[in-house]
């Protein structure tokens, strides 16, 4: 019995005669029936990126790279590899040492995977399948030729009669060969040449075919070429060729069709889509970031680190980010600059989050960005306009281009795909009802799918919300605010706690104290508002400092209720704490506007209460809300 180390011995012995005498044309069964055959067959990819397993002595490796964008070619044999690149070769193929069962080669990275004449020599086809599954993109296809199950030479004899071949006679079909040496020439090689030596694994056609179903790929066609009258006439020894077929080509694709439709969706989502390795090598994006890097395709970008595609000093510092997601495990948002394929330098808001493996361990990181030039720009227009009717307009306006429609947009998208993934994983399930062979989607995967979808509509919900507390503060008065809803705190502070969108773990830095409710007038979502930004500040100085966490309680005095808001973070240095209740006053914080605070203060003075600060440098701040009895109704 053989190994891939015995064929790479063989076929290492076999390739100067094989080169010599490919060269001198003597593959005529090749060059005539089989390679034209395929070619045939092959679709349009011109703009395609296509993987040769078993390239040999590169005839047809160097005729499909010719039709195809670039061609990677592999052989098990080394020394066919440095032959071949002792010739002239298309710019655009790449040749590899490779076993085609180990390829060195990233997960859908190919538009296409093509094999002519090698695979009846490599020992289990199941793992070689299953390798070209894992590295075909979902919409790519897969065609290669073998020597025919059915008639095959080395189980059989040809019958005779007065010196003409009538017929093969095959015997053991049923036999599985697992590698003994078969020896042959080429049709018109002399027999004084030596024969080549090769070993064979040889097996039926059923075996074959559920191979290929069992690796999840589904049959597009099949073709058994051979001669033609006038082929014959000018090469008698192909007549064989038309008695029993000596080869067969099969050409399939994958039969995934969830996992297309899902990456279809993705590469169509606005913003910036694009995840990684441990390594920072870039594994896939969306079409935007295509677009925004002036490349052809995906191929381009795949495998690129930051490194690659900026310069040095922005390079480090997005490595620093991705190693801090890697080391904790933390999703982050962070502001980003990075020059576009135009030379236009642009300001990206980046959120970075772990991608897991399905024992949960990280191995990479997923990051989704947009653009905010235009916003930043706008903010630093406010900040010389302080508070002048023409810069609240311009936020006011910019706002709502620049966060509005792709938020309204994600949303839309999420609902999409909240609604195609039902119908997918209902077909999934049908299938495997009905024993259809496919590819397996663990119970983790579906809840994740499910989860992350939740988890982005929310977060997109909870961002039209700030956008609404902000559009409020700069296009309304004290007055304008005023609610007289009957209110309860203790509801306020519950939804505002179970709808606000934390980072993975922040969750538990907030503890709640016994809450004795009390009622108010004005505005739950007002209020909730509030807690929001108090909790966004605290959760940033929190981390900014290393240590803290947030506490909520409430009492009681004679006119007012209060809501207690503490965290044990950095702090506010002295100089500052008079300010931060003024508009655009941004010392210190992170990226906001200054609108924050100042908006808690209006919404609060509205319903006749007071907002107040008391804070000790990198020990505590503390806010406390003071509601108005119910009985002291703000009119």
């Amino acid at each position: 019995m053989s190994s891939q180390k015995d064929v790479r011995y063989y076929w290492n012995e076999n390739a100067d005669s094989w080169f010599h005498l490919s060269e001198k044309g003597e593959d005529i069964w090749r060059d005539f029936v089989n390679t034209p055959a395929f070619l045939d067959m092959l679709p349009d990819i011109s703009d395609k990126i296509g993987l040769d397993i078993g390239c040999g002595d590169g005839h047809n490796s160097r005729i499909i790279a010719q039709r195809c964008q670039s061609l990677i070619a592999i052989d098990i044999a080394n020394k066919f590899l440095k032959l071949n690149k002792k010739i002239s070769n298309p710019p655009n193929i790449t040749y590899f040492n490779a076993d085609g069962t180990q390829a060195p080669f990233a997960d859908e990275y190919f538009d296409f995977v093509v094999s002519t004449m090698s695979f009846m020599d490599t020992k289990d086809i199941n793992e070689i399948f299953t390798e070209i599954y894992r590295m075909l993109s979902p919409s790519g296809f897969f065609q290669f030729s073998i020597t025919h199950p059915c008639f095959n030479e080395f189980k059989g004899r040809w019958v005779v009669n007065k010196n003409k071949i009538e017929g093969l006679l095959v015997k053991d079909y049923f036999k599985v060969v697992e590698g003994d040496i078969h020896e042959w020439r080429h049709p018109k090689t002399s027999l004084d040449v030596p024969p080549f030596r090769v070993p064979r694994f040889l097996k039926p056609l059923s075996t074959w075919i559920n191979a290929l179903i069992k690796a999840g790929f589904m049959i597009e066609e099949i073709r058994e070429p051979h001669a033609s009258d006038e082929l014959v006439k000018k090469f008698p020894e192909l007549d064989t060729t038309r008695i029993v077929a000596h080869s067969l080509i099969i050409k399939v694709k994958k039969n995934n069709e969830f996992q297309k439709s899902l990456r279809e969706v993705t590469e169509e989502l606005p913003g910036n889509l694009w995840w990684k390795d441990r390594n920072l090598k870039y594994l896939g994006c969306n079409n935007q970031v295509i677009k925004v890097l002036g490349f052809n395709s995906r191929r381009e970008f795949i495998g690129k680190t930051d490194y690659d595609l900026w310069e040095e000093s922005i390079a480090k510092k997005l490595e620093e980010a991705d190693n801090y997601v890697l080391r904790t495990g933390e999703t982050i948002k962070l502001e980003e600059k990075i020059v576009e394929a135009n030379g236009r330098v642009v300001t990206m808001l980046t959120n970075k989050s772990p991608l897991h493996d399905a024992n949960d361990n990280i191995i990479g990181v997923m990051g989704t960005s947009t653009d905010i030039t235009e916003l930043k720009s706008t903010q630093e227009k406010l900040k010389k306009a302080e508070g002048q009717l023409d810069g609240m307009l311009l936020l006011s306006a910019s706002i709502a281009h620049e966060l509005r429609t792709p938020l309204a947009s994600i949303r839309a998208g999420v609902k999409g795909l909240k609604d195609l993934l039902p119908r997918l994983l209902d077909a999934y399930n049908k299938a495997k009802e009905h024993g259809l062979e496919v590819q397996p989607i663990s119970k983790r995967v579906m809840d994740f799918a499910q989860d992350t979808l939740e988890r982005v509509d929310d977060s997109a919900k909870q961002s039209h919300l700030v956008i609404d507390m902000i559009l409020t503060s700069i296009s309304t008065d004290e007055k304008s605010l005023r609610r007289n809803d009957f209110c309860s705190i203790k509801k306020s502070v519950n939804d505002a706690l179970s709808e606000y969108s934390f980072q993975p773990g922040k969750a538990s830095l907030v503890k709640i104290k016994p809450i004795d409710d009390f009622n108010f007038y004005g505005s739950e979502t007002l209020v909730k508002h509030i807690i929001f930004n108090l909790l966004r500040n605290a959760l940033y100085f929190i981390d900014k400092a290393g240590k803290g966490e947030v506490t909520l309680w409430t009492s009681r005095e004679a006119n007012f209720n209060r809501l207690h808001f503490k965290d044990t973070g950095s702090g506010i240095p002295e100089n500052n704490l008079k300010k931060i209740f003024d508009r655009f006053f941004t010392e210190g914080t992170h990226r906001g506007t200054g609108i924050g605070l100042s908006f808690c203060k209006m919404v609060m003075e509205s319903i006749g209460g007071k907002i107040e600060c008391y804070s000790r440098f990198n020990e505590y701040t503390e806010f406390i809300l003071s509601f108005p009895l119910p009985n002291n109704k703000n009119d």
